[in-house]
């Protein structure tokens, strides 16, 4: 009877190691149950964009090219730098003479809005005055999706990143606003990263959220 039950143990453990077995394999055969798998996706989904330090950095470039500048509308292609810089994206590489200055590596700032209009690439999210349009925008920021804030009523059309980050409250707006990043163009000390919308414009009013398909 004490080898028949020695036996029974045996069998028994073997069946155990069997199905552990079997569990690995499937795993192996399924990665997306695995939690490995999830964090690996999540890294593909969010790839898009790179650190604050890269905007940072364009920014005291920025600076640096307005303290020594001789004419007052020159530097403008900074903040198309920011974009493809920030989010990996070719769409505002200079494809011509945009100043009287020579070729640029990237586009005026002014011209952005006509580009995203003109381009199948980027669609109209809505009015920063939309709760909703703001929720998205911010999303599609923290997913690396290129989304950016442009104000229509201007002729020179100023242009604000969205950034990866949390929508906090203003109250001036009544709305959440997302986390953004600007170069100001009068005012170049007053450029930042990692504030809300609200900090580059007074109003939510004519204020259009663009982002890449």
């Amino acid at each position: 009877m004490q080898r028949i039950a020695i036996v029974v143990v045996i069998v028994i453990s073997l069946m155990s190691c069997g199905d552990e077995k079997n569990i690995e394999k499937t795993k192996a055969n399924n990665p997306e149950n695995t939690e490995s798998s999830n964090v690996k996706s999540h890294n593909i989904k969010t790839s898009g964009f790179q650190s604050f330090s890269s905007i940072e950095a364009i920014i005291e470039e920025f600076k640096s090219c307005k303290s020594t500048a001789g004419k007052k509308h020159i530097c403008k292609e900074f903040t198309a730098k920011a974009i493809c810089k920030y989010y990996n994206i070719s769409d505002f590489q200079n494809q011509g003479d945009y100043d009287e200055s020579g070729l640029n590596e990237f586009i005026d700032y002014d011209d952005i809005f006509n580009k995203v209009e003109e381009s199948s690439e980027w669609i109209k999210l809505g009015s920063a005055s939309d709760q909703d349009v703001l929720g998205n925008a911010q999303e599609n920021a923290n997913s690396g999706i290129a989304t950016i804030a442009i104000d229509v009523s201007k002729k020179n059309k100023t242009v604000v990143l969205i950034v990866k980050g949390k929508q906090i409250r203003s109250n001036s707006w009544g709305v959440n606003c997302p986390m953004s990043a600007a170069l100001n163009p009068s005012k170049p000390s007053k450029s930042f990263v990692g504030k809300t919308l609200n900090y580059s414009f007074a109003k939510p009013e004519n204020i259009v959220l663009y982002t890449k398909k």
